[in-house]
């Protein structure tokens, strides 16, 4: 096993290994974790365990059920950690959202046809420049392809799209009121903030502490609470949950205008 993944999840990796093998054998061409875990910042309390898997032909409906029971019986054995990833044919590696169809994908413990928005150019240039190989070619010999015009340019939108979207949408403002959403979008936004100004991608705890040293003094609090949240630390920064939010809110709409500003000077 590749020594870059955390000993914890060894044992669920393997076991997962070892289910395909005995169920579905000469299923994977290759297995590479991505994600956090691949950015060397894997966190025990909200780390997913996401992977892109690649095959050499396109699932049959008997390997499907097979794979969706693999897959069910190691959330059941393994509750802590949870796989999120999608199966590609070799040829599909390092292509975008429209270039192909429909996508195989495990999330939220479901094992689906689905749309294919993790088809992207942060999943690529995580996977080119730190996946983990389990199974198959280092990932530096996959024929992938990501600039980084392409990679800013794909999260400059994404944060006009997706991240706007938490200032406006009610079901994602709802999702504010708990510790998990504040740390989600406070830390999430600054990993694309860090993109657009870097040219590269870093994890959200390493997004946060590098925001410290460059956003104004008045979004320090906030910061520190998204990251006490995703450490477990103690001491909560902020005596009311309405406070946090409508500063969460302010937070999220500053970054959005400081990296169209910075975004029209480069």
């Amino acid at each position: 096993m590749d020594p870059r993944l955390p000993t914890a999840l060894i044992p669920i990796v393997e076991h997962y290994l070892s289910s395909l093998d005995q169920h579905l054998p000469n299923f994977l061409r290759g297995f590479y974790t991505v994600g956090s875990i691949a950015l060397d910042e894997f966190n025990p309390h909200f780390s997913d365990i996401d992977f892109v898997a690649v095959i050499d032909h396109r699932v049959t409906h008997e390997e499907q059920e097979w794979l969706s029971q693999i897959h069910k019986d190691i959330e059941r054995q393994y509750s802590r950690w949870k796989f999120s990833g999608m199966y590609l044919l070799k040829d599909e590696v390092g292509k975008y959202a429209g270039e192909v169809d429909t996508l195989l994908g495990f999330h939220d413990g479901v094992l689906r046809l689905h749309h294919n928005s993790e088809l992207n150019p942060v999943t690529w240039w995580i996977l080119k420049n730190h996946g983990i190989p389990i199974l198959g070619p280092p990932p530096r010999e996959l024929p992938i392809i990501v600039d980084s015009q392409c990679l800013v340019s794909w999260t400059h939108e994404n944060m006009k799209t997706y991240w706007k979207s938490w200032t406006r949408q009610p079901g994602r403002l709802i999702v504010l009121f708990s510790d998990w959403g504040i740390q989600w979008a406070v830390l999430g936004i600054l990993r694309q903030f860090y993109t657009i100004r870097e040219n590269k991608i870093t994890a959200k705890q390493r997004a946060g502490q590098y925001a410290l040293s460059v956003v104004p003094e008045r979004w320090h609090r906030l910061i520190n609470e998204a990251l006490r949240i995703r450490t477990k630390a103690a001491g909560a920064l902020y005596p009311l949950g309405l406070m946090r939010i409508v500063d969460t809110i302010d937070f999220l709409n500053y970054i959005i205008q400081v990296s169209d500003e910075y975004q029209l000077r480069s």
